[in-house]
């Protein structure tokens, strides 16, 4: 994770594992978790820097409480349940 001392959203960069992207992310919106990829928020074509294997996400949390937090993190991890 990064940018935490920034401000209101980190930069996460999950495992290889979990890609790829868009199978993650619409799995993601099946449980009801919204997500946004970094590349989302590139101006142009230009590669990302110190873009490695896996999913890169920017996730705010400003907004949501802790519980809540927790709360998506656990659909992600069992979309069934």
């Amino acid at each position: 994770m990064t940018g935490i001392a920034a401000g209101l959203h980190v930069i996460a960069q999950l495992p290889e594992r979990y890609g790829p992207k868009e199978s993650f992310l619409a799995r993601a919106e099946r449980a009801g978790v919204a997500l946004a990829p970094l590349d989302a928020y590139a101006c142009g074509t230009a590669p990302e820097p110190h873009a490695g294997p896996g999913v890169r996400l920017v996730l705010g949390y400003a907004h949501p409480s802790p519980s809540r937090i927790a709360a998506a993190v656990r659909r992600l991890r069992h979309p069934g349940r």
